[in-house]
């Protein structure tokens, strides 16, 4: 077992070197959204945290991979990244959260849809979006947002917020965030064990928190790809 301490960006960073290895990676949450901890349901409190690497179970969960870029949780396309890579330091040390928060709508402002394309394998869906993400597990900035993904279940869930307005986008999160059942009303999902992304116009990927590559990119699920520690099971 290796104990890794950081947010979701340092455990994708770090992943690749327990693919195809039977050691077991256990994480202390020490981030600002701790999206893929929220995932998992290890205790966000260090006690807590320490206590269920000692007492809880290993489980052998899906890794996803853009371009060969392996990833645990999440990624994103739309204002996320835009987000990520503009976000003051100090903002983000001094408020966490809350200040990706208070950021992401202050970006708003200046942020327009795109043209989403999603080819699945058996056919290419083309759509306006606000914000496109790419999801091995369910938690996306600290929020359950695409409650369909599953670390175990072999696809990659691709959740759309459909159309081209960015209060349509904050809805979306509030409502989800408060389990509004008009929730899903405001999002597209595509899924499967492989998909080709591509945006009009060209977009980075945020990678759990991180910026990755420009589209379009390939985007596949690697089943059983590593074992992590996690709460018991009931």
């Amino acid at each position: 077992m290796v104990i890794l301490g950081g947010g979701d960006g340092t455990l994708s960073k770090n992943v690749d070197h327990f693919l195809g290895s039977d050691t077991i990676l256990a994480v202390l949450p020490l981030g600002t959204a701790n999206s893929f901890a929220r995932t998992l349901g290890i205790p966000l409190d260090l006690g807590g945290a320490i206590d269920m690497i000692a007492n809880g179970e290993a489980r052998r969960i899906d890794l996803a991979s853009i371009d060969g870029d392996y990833f645990l949780n999440n990624a994103a396309l739309g204002l996320a990244p835009m987000v990520a890579e503009s976000v003051p330091k100090g903002l983000k040390r001094s408020l966490g959260r809350l200040g990706y928060l208070l950021w992401a709508g202050w970006s708003a402002a200046s942020f327009t849809a795109f043209r989403l394309i999603v080819g699945d394998g058996r056919r290419t869906h083309r759509l306006w979006a606000t914000e496109a993400r790419i999801a091995n597990g369910r938690f996306h900035g600290g929020i359950e947002l695409i409650e369909s993904a599953n670390l175990e279940s072999g696809e990659i869930v691709v959740q759309a917020v459909e159309g081209r307005s960015v209060m349509r986008l904050g809805w979306s999160y509030l409502a989800s965030a408060l389990k509004v059942p008009a929730r899903h009303d405001t999002v597209r999902e595509f899924r499967g064990p492989r998909m080709r992304i591509d945006t009009r116009p060209k977009m980075r990927v945020s990678i759990d928190g991180e910026l990755g590559p420009e589209t379009p990119f390939d985007v596949r699920v690697v089943p059983d790809a590593v074992w992590v520690a996690a709460p018991k099971a009931g």
